[in-house]
């Protein structure tokens, strides 16, 4: 999926890059990005969201489950309810960033002054 989605999509979806897409809905399913995909999201998942290689987002809204992060680069600036898995990538947390779970992560996370800690 491409371009700017704002209507409640039910089921897993992928976003394929390279385009930007910006997703200011609700997502019923789990949230795959793919092939250097350019995401602003701005709603929320109910699932969880996977970023691989290459992919970049911009999570503004809420995740209610996990963010599992493979490669690419995510800046937190929502909610995740879940854990975050950080296996390889950059994680940017800024400061309104707020994680209900735990951090399990391998790589280097850059937080930025003011962000809630994990639980």
């Amino acid at each position: 999926m491409r371009g700017h989605l704002d209507e409640n999509l039910d089921g897993n979806i992928i976003i394929i890059g390279p385009q930007s897409t910006t997703l200011v809905a609700t997502v019923f399913g789990d949230l795959f990005t793919r092939n250097g995909a350019r995401l602003e999201l701005n709603g929320v998942v109910e699932g969880s969201v996977f970023v691989e290689p290459s992919s970049r987002i911009v999570l503004r809204g809420e995740v209610m489950d996990n963010l599992k992060i493979t490669g690419g680069e995510v800046e937190l600036l929502g909610t995740i309810h879940g854990d975050i898995i950080h296996e390889s990538g950059k994680l940017t947390m800024g400061p309104v960033a707020k994680v209900e779970g735990q951090i399990y992560r391998s790589e280097r996370v850059t937080r930025e002054a003011g962000s809630t800690p994990p639980a």
